[in-house]
């Protein structure tokens, strides 16, 4: 059995594995926390390790406009910039497999997300794509606003189209968007 430890001790940074078949310990990494980020450090918790959940107060967000060829490990590394990532789930096709191009994350702590949300959301176009991520808090975050979010929509579709397709569901109180004339 292997355990592995991360720690901080006079301005180093610290990564350590015991064994219990070697009995010793054996330092992995020492670096000067002056080479680590301050993201980094900000959401390491002394006790993350042992209860490995997310803060109470964590939000899942809803990430668009990714492009479909990017994997679970390409967005883990695109968007752990900002910091430590508890789950990530890309949304895809139940038939294909293929990704809809759009996932949900949810990062260890609400600083972390709304970081990455500060610094994504309509700022950055990923390669192969036409327009800027979009971060949102999730759905269930917002339970009493009453929007949805529609996305891949034709740019030859105007909001009188947009109102027409889902005016069968019931009144519409507003309809936005960025629309083509």
């Amino acid at each position: 059995m292997c355990y592995s430890f991360v720690f901080i001790v006079s301005l180093y940074f610290y990564s350590i594995e015991f064994s219990s078949n070697q009995s010793c310990l054996v330092i992995n990494h020492l670096i000067p926390i002056k080479n680590i980020k301050y993201s980094y450090l900000d959401v390491i918790s002394p006790y993350q390790s042992l209860i490995d959940e997310p803060d109470s107060d964590a939000i899942e967000m809803f990430c668009g406009q990714i492009p479909r060829t990017m994997s679970e490990n390409d967005l883990h590394i695109l968007f752990g910039n900002y910091g430590r990532i508890y789950k990530l789930n890309i949304l895809r096709d139940k038939q294909s497999g293929e990704s809809k191009g759009c996932c949900f994350i949810t990062y260890y702590t609400r600083k972390a997300a709304l970081n990455a949300q500060n610094a994504l959301h309509n700022l950055m176009i990923l390669p192969g794509m036409h327009h800027a991520i979009q971060m949102k808090p999730a759905d269930i975050e917002n339970r009493n606003e009453r929007k949805i979010f529609i996305g891949m929509i034709s740019k030859l579709c105007n909001e009188d189209d947009i109102k027409q397709l889902f005016t069968s569901f019931g009144i519409i109180e507003e309809c936005t968007g960025e629309w083509m004339n």
